[in-house]
């Protein structure tokens, strides 16, 4: 029994689609395992087995009355400027002041959850009132799009604030 010439080159033509599929998809994931990043952070499971401790110190610095007030940021591609304040009732001026410097302040600007686009923003105190403290940072956007605005600020070893805004740009 012969086979038709039509269904012979039929049969070429999808065992060449398959041939060249194959080896899409073979180049596809070969690219992708060479472009793959790592975590950011290589103890974030045992960081995560943690987080009740880091909820306390969220609430303990609710209790003593620590305030984490951050306005909608307008931020644009390239050098911007951000604005959080810190308030606290209980405290002096003078006492709020003196814990807000000793603290460590961490505020960061992430795209990604990689370590490829990552930025640490500077801050530095810019004004005081009776309760309220200001702080005005700089930092540099490197492209428009979804990021994320981190705010950390350690206040001693019981003692946190933390905030996490979306901002598109």
């Amino acid at each position: 029994m012969s086979v038709s010439k039509s269904l012979k080159r039929s049969f070429i033509a999808i065992a060449i689609l398959f041939i060249c599929l194959a080896t899409f998809l073979f180049s596809m994931v070969k690219k992708a395992f060479e472009v793959e990043e790592a975590i950011i952070d290589k103890k974030y499971y045992i960081k995560g087995m943690d987080y009740q401790a880091v909820l306390n110190k969220y609430d303990n610095a609710a209790k003593a009355g620590w305030e984490l007030n951050v306005p909608q940021q307008k931020l644009s591609v390239g050098q911007s400027k951000f604005i959080f304040h810190i308030k606290n009732l209980v405290l002096d001026k003078k006492e709020r002041i003196s814990q807000l410097k000793a603290s460590k302040i961490e505020v960061s600007l992430e795209s990604t959850a990689t370590s490829k686009i990552k930025n640490r923003i500077i801050t530095k105190f810019s004004s005081q009132s009776n309760n309220t403290t200001t702080f005005n940072g700089i930092g540099i956007v490197p492209a428009s799009g979804r990021w994320e605005l981190i705010l950390k600020i350690n206040l001693d070893n019981n003692k946190s604030l933390y905030r996490r805004m979306i901002i598109f740009i």
